[in-house]
Parts: C-alpha cells; sequence; structure tokens
C-alpha cells in the first residue's frame, strides 16, 4: 500500500478533486477525541466537529448534502433517512476486520455498505484512482432503493434506526 501510495492522504486528495470536478463544498464532520488530520483539514473546504447533542452536527450536515463519504460509519443509516447518496470508502478487509469484529462484517457483508442507490462501496484504490472522473450522479440516490433499504435494515421504519441496529447486532450475537 505504501508503494502503491493508497493511504488516506491520496484517497483526501481525490476527494478533493471529484469536489472540484462537481462544484462542491467539502465539509469534513469529525468528533474532538478524532481530531481531522492538517492535512486534511487544508483539503477541506470547512471542518466541524459535534457542536451539540440535538440535533447531531452530522443530520445538519445532511439536510444541505448531495454526498456522503465515509469508511464503514454507521451514519450510513441517517444518510439513507435523510435521502442522502452515501459511498463508503473500504479499506482491504484484512485491515480493519480485527477491529470491527464480525459483527460489523456480517452487516457489510448483508449490504449495509453497498445498496446500489442508497449506498455505495468504493475501494480505496477505487476511490483514488477514479473518483475524480465521476459525476454525483454516478451514485445517485433512488427512493424505490431507500424503501428497501430501510425495510431490510431498518423494519421499514424512519424512526428508530439505532434501536434497529442494535437489535440487528443481537441477532447476530444469539446465532454464534
Amino acid at each position: 500500500q505504501i508503494i502503491r501510495k493508497e493511504n488516506d492522504y491520496e484517497a483526501m486528495k481525490a476527494l478533493r478533486k471529484f469536489c472540484d470536478a462537481n462544484n462542491g463544498f467539502l465539509r469534513i464532520k469529525s468528533r474532538q477525541k478524532d481530531p481531522v488530520k492538517k492535512y486534511a483539514a487544508k483539503m477541506a473546504d470547512k471542518v466541524l466537529y459535534d457542536q451539540e447533542f440535538y440535533p447531531s452536527t452530522v443530520l445538519k450536515c445532511f439536510a444541505v448534502a448531495d454526498i456522503f463519504f465515509s469508511f464503514y460509519s454507521t451514519g450510513v443509516m441517517e444518510a439513507a433517512i435523510a435521502r442522502v447518496s452515501s459511498v463508503c470508502i473500504a479499506p482491504a478487509e484484512q485491515d480493519w476486520s480485527d477491529i470491527q469484529g464480525a459483527q460489523f462484517k456480517d452487516l457489510s457483508q448483508r449490504g449495509l455498505f453497498d445498496w446500489p442507490g442508497v449506498s455505495y462501496l468504493q475501494t480505496i484504490p477505487e476511490i483514488i484512482s477514479g473518483l475524480a472522473q465521476k459525476r454525483i450522479s454516478d451514485f445517485a440516490f433512488l427512493a424505490q432503493e431507500q424503501a428497501k433499504y430501510l425495510q431490510r435494515f431498518a423494519d421499514g421504519k424512519i424512526h428508530g434506526v439505532a434501536e434497529s441496529i442494535v437489535l440487528e447486532i443481537e441477532k447476530i450475537l444469539q446465532k454464534e
């Protein structure tokens, strides 16, 4: 990965180029416990941290967003509810599987992060080599897929998503 320059810095450069090509505004939202890297902050148009408990900062961001990029974030659910396309930037499985655990992997394999029309999974090499040439429309949000996605992961409910995720994890744990 080092030799091939498959790293966060190169992914951020590709994201910046994507925003420039799409007349986009690059807003990075993080938490105080996980500060944004200096190089990423320089590439961003705006950096935000959680400002209050409710409404959450990320929900405010989704109110004006066209697309959401993350690294395996459960924010994909909030994005789906807000009708914002999500792109999961996926590191190689061997680089994250022991960190996230079997339950997270199971949710991923069920399509939580790769549900065309709602959430799109792209590897780090795909982001670095091809994102700058893509358009936001390549990651279209489709209402009919949103309904199927929410049925799968939130029992069709828009409210109570966090509860649905916890219940899904409990089901997986009971199987083990």
